[in-house]
């Protein structure tokens, strides 16, 4: 491949392609309750998935965000009872969304907690049933693929000063990472479907992303005669062309004769 400056996104395309670009596009792929219980499946370790009742899983709008964090961030947000428990005894497993490894991404994590809960209390005040409420765990999942390994803090309380003696008074909680830039091919999940995703999303910053679109290509080619899997590949194949910086005019039109080819 000849790609080795750094390339801008491809523009003969239609505009409405800019809608799988990274936000956009990871919104769409991990809102689907299917996905995101596949994607539970792959990174939740085998403690926490014993206690999920993955069964009822339940996507939350955005409604409750304020306007700020509306504006500049984007979240998935699923609501996942316990097992055998209480239908008001859940757990949110947030994931934020991360192409650029942001400093103070602890910080908007907690800001979103923060929402979760206040709806939560809101709730259980209109419900009169405050006498037993306790503020339901919110699981952070950072998702990040870049050009380079994830480097910001995901503990609250590296970014807080340090002062001797105060240490027991801070606040402090841990996002759980997900760093495609750290994961090997052969640690990608099993399902097809999930596998596919991910693979794309390591891509989209690669300078073989025109081989590594192809590689991906071929494995869903088979599945090609079910409608859905042709539609799951234009998903993937368009955010390509909306976001990747490496991908040439050249690079492309050489991977598509090889489409063409199978």
């Amino acid at each position: 491949m000849d790609g080795q400056a750094k390339q801008q996104p491809l523009r003969e395309y239609p505009e409405e392609i800019l809608k799988y670009q990274h936000d956009p596009f990871f919104r769409s792929m991990f809102g689907e309750p299917g996905m995101f219980r596949k994607f539970l499946d792959w990174a939740l370790p085998d403690m926490m998935l014993k206690l999920l009742d993955l069964d009822r899983l339940e996507r939350q709008n955005d409604s409750f965000l304020d306007e700020q964090l509306k504006a500049h961030y984007t979240d998935v947000l699923f609501k996942i009872p316990l097992r055998n428990a209480d239908e008001n005894i859940v757990v949110f497993v947030l994931v934020e969304h991360k192409a650029s490894s942001e400093r103070w991404t602890m910080f908007q994590v907690l800001r979103y907690v923060v929402q979760i809960w206040q709806r939560e209390f809101n709730t259980a005040k209109e419900q009169d049933r405050l006498a037993e409420f306790m503020l339901p765990p919110v699981l952070p999942i950072i998702v990040y693929h870049g050009e380079r390994n994830f480097s910001a803090a995901v503990q609250l309380g590296k970014l807080i000063r340090p002062i001797s003696g105060f240490e027991n008074y801070m606040l402090d909680f841990e996002g759980m990472l997900i760093d495609l830039t750290r994961i090997n091919e052969d640690g990608l999940p099993e399902d097809l479907e999930l596998y596919c995703v991910l693979a794309v999303m390591q891509a989209v910053f690669r300078k073989d992303v025109a081989d590594r679109m192809l590689q991906i290509y071929k494995k869903l080619r088979p599945k090609f005669d079910d409608p859905f899997y042709r539609d799951r590949w234009l998903n993937l194949y368009y955010y390509l062309l909306s976001s990747s910086r490496y991908l040439t005019k050249k690079d492309l039109n050489e991977a598509k004769t090889q489409m063409s080819d199978t």
